[in-house]
């Protein structure tokens, strides 16, 4: 008998948007003989009252080796060493803006109402909807056991799943919102993957490394990774044509390369200020000028759920006349 696994609920759209994207493709196509893969990942989930949306933000970075990363590293921490919440308008900041349209990278940033519950499902609770996901990656590893019945690793993939659904079935505060957060950014993450490997003809290591925060820190142990990277490799070997890859990812305690993150971070940050019309904060405003406003390095899209089906606006910034534009593409697929 077959087994059945359960994909995540964002999982077509997003590969229909990544596929459809023509700079995102352009961008795989003219790197496609990198071996080696890095998303950096920042987030901005719990905005303030200053602050206008939910936004996450995703840097691809195709490299040869672990020279070249370490370098760009080492570039960054010496143009400039903040986050954006601790940065301020200065020579080394315009620096920093140009450092990031100078390297080799694309970034893919979403953005959503901070009052925006993607996972409100009509007909089915969220508790329901998070079961099915983890009863698949328990299923899913459980399965694996039989082939590498060994490996403590994968033991401890379903253990940990055991306890997610444990936790689902008998515990009232469950945070909901922060098992929604570790969804749709491992959906975002094993697309990207998925994206890379089906349009490379070789085997890639691709990993991920994300700022450190309750995507990775919730309901995770010292001696077991986070359920973050059980999902990701979940979704990409159900999901991928082109399977024989090696995923990798930084712990919440490696700080390796934390510097590239800040460029995700500034993104995020920026994306997560600006209104329909504008950005309040005048430090996120060359942001918007130097780097959001170039389609050929990111590719921003907003979320939505309009009369029951999920919806994604492309989000384009006019340097020149300095406005945001709304430009609805053809995506509404998905029925909440």
């Amino acid at each position: 008998m077959q087994i059945k696994y359960y994909l995540p609920k964002f999982h077509q759209m997003f590969t229909e948007i990544f596929e459809k994207d023509s700079y995102l493709m352009s961008f795989i196509n003219n790197n496609k003989t990198s071996q080696k893969w890095i998303i950096y990942s920042d987030y901005c989930f719990q905005p303030n009252n200053n602050k206008h949306h939910i936004a996450i933000a995703f840097t691809i970075f195709p490299h040869q080796d672990s020279f070249w990363i370490r370098s760009f590293n080492n570039l960054i921490h010496n143009t400039h060493r903040q986050d954006i919440k601790k940065s301020y308008l200065g020579d080394n900041f315009y620096n920093f803006l140009k450092c990031i349209n100078q390297l080799p990278i694309f970034t893919f940033a979403l953005i959503m109402d901070k009052n925006f519950n993607a996972y409100k499902i009509k007909g089915v609770s969220s508790k329901e909807y998070f079961l099915k996901r983890y009863d698949s990656l328990n299923r899913y590893y459980k399965n694996q056991l039989f082939v590498n019945f060994k490996d403590s690793r994968i033991r401890s993939s379903i253990s940990t799943s055991q306890e997610f659904i444990y936790m689902l079935k008998n515990k009232p505060n469950v945070k909901l919102n922060t098992l929604g957060q570790i969804d749709l950014c491992t959906t975002i993450v094993s697309t990207i993957f998925k994206l890379i490997a089906d349009n490379t003809n070789h085997k890639n290591i691709m990993l991920w490394c994300s700022d450190r925060d309750e995507i990775l820190t919730y309901m995770s142990k010292k001696d077991k990774s986070p359920v973050a990277f059980d999902m990701i490799f979940h979704d990409f070997q159900l999901s991928a044509k082109n399977k024989n890859q090696l995923l990798s990812f930084f712990s919440n305690q490696n700080t390796d390369y934390d510097n590239l993150i800040r460029i995700p971070d500034f993104i995020a940050g920026a994306l997560s200020d600006m209104s329909y019309t504008k950005v309040s904060n005048k430090k996120f405003i060359p942001i918007l000028h130097e780097c959001i406003s170039n389609q050929k390095k990111i590719s921003v899209y907003k979320l939505i759920r309009n009369e029951g089906f999920y919806k994604l606006n492309k989000v384009l910034f006019d340097p020149i006349q300095k406005d945001i534009v709304w430009n609805s593409i053809d995506w509404d697929k998905l029925k909440d």
